[in-house]
């Protein structure tokens, strides 16, 4: 065969495979030498693997690239108060920060596993003022305090909302039905427009505007209600329930091939950039405040979500079941 090295020695001829021999160029094939068949060169994934069990390793046939993108979800170990591992695409799978700690002097936090909940004790006027507006599945308007872990029910709504958004001193909220204008504090409706497509999730953006996401993201004028289609979630994705800014970037919680991710949306582009598992979820809920990106998932956990180190903490377990959520001026 053309792809072996040959030997003979004593009478003994051997027919070493040199898969070398084979090399077709094209990074997605995977290159076999065969003393009986020859050559064979076929299309796979794994020609891409790099060695680390927590990524998902592609080969993009059309371009003949690699693709490695970390997946957290492969790496949860299924402790809670241990906090939230990562993917690293370099070292692997990697530790999370202690699930409950708020990282504060003057509070006693503790985690119970059994349960997964978190307690905070001590001087609570210490702890940031932040206060979160979440919707829930029965219809309730909830102010959460996501240091503190506790909630205040602020008004019930007379239809169940998917998602809510504040923008300026203005209230909005959206299910499947419609885009409402929201009485502030109270739920009550004061404005109906058409649906935004299939979207499940609201935001106020810098500009004034209100956006909303499916496997779409939408723009939507909060005075007409008209919307326009500026962008796609990258293939796999599509909204968990939430989007929220800081400052002028906007990120997207979303169901992916991975389980839970952030994706960040460029206005001026429209290109979408996975920034990674958001650790908890299943996240329903998204708000910024001060700075600090809030997650909130569906059963209950507020945490935060660096964008820039991708990494997720647990503050505190709440009595809630979210549907979506914004933060309270």
């Amino acid at each position: 065969m053309g792809c072996t090295v040959d030997a003979c020695s004593g009478g003994i001829c051997l027919h070493t495979p040199d898969d070398d021999a084979c090399d077709d160029g094209i990074t997605c094939t995977l290159d076999i030498c065969s003393p009986t068949t020859d050559c064979s060169n076929t299309f796979s994934d794994a020609a891409c693997d790099d060695g680390i069990a927590c990524t998902t390793d592609t080969c993009d046939a059309a371009t003949d690239t690699c693709s490695n993108v970390a997946c957290d979800s492969a790496c949860d170990d299924g402790s809670f108060c241990d906090g939230v591992e990562r993917c690293d695409t370099s070292l692997g799978c990697t530790s999370g920060l202690p699930a409950c700690d708020l990282g504060l002097a003057c509070s006693h936090d503790h985690c119970t596993e059994a349960t997964q909940k978190c307690t905070h004790a001590g001087a609570p006027l210490c702890t940031p003022s932040v206060h979160l507006l979440v919707d829930d599945a029965s219809g309730a308007l909830l102010d959460v305090d996501p240091y503190r872990g506790l909630v205040t029910t602020m008004a019930v709504q007379p239809t169940s909302l998917f998602d809510v958004a504040i923008l300026g001193n203005r209230w909005f909220g959206l299910n499947p039905a419609h885009l409402y204008e929201l009485a502030p504090g109270t739920g009550q409706i004061v404005k109906t427009f058409p649906a935004l497509g299939s979207a499940n999730s609201l935001g106020a953006g810098p500009d004034g505007m209100l956006y909303a996401a499916d496997t779409q993201v939408y723009r939507a004028d909060p005075d007409t209600g008209a919307a326009q289609v500026i962008g796609v979630l990258p293939p796999g994705h599509s909204s968990s329930g939430d989007i929220a800014f800081l400052g002028s970037r906007m990120f997207v919680s979303t169901d992916g091939p991975c389980g839970g991710a952030l994706v960040e949306i460029d206005l001026g582009t429209g290109n979408a950039t996975v920034l990674g598992g958001d650790g908890l979820g299943c996240v329903f809920g998204l708000a910024a405040k001060g700075g600090t990106l809030f997650i909130v998932n569906c059963d209950g956990k507020v945490g935060t979500f660096d964008p820039l180190t991708g990494t997720a903490r647990v503050l505190s377990t709440v009595v809630a079941h979210p549907y979506g959520a914004d933060a309270l001026p």
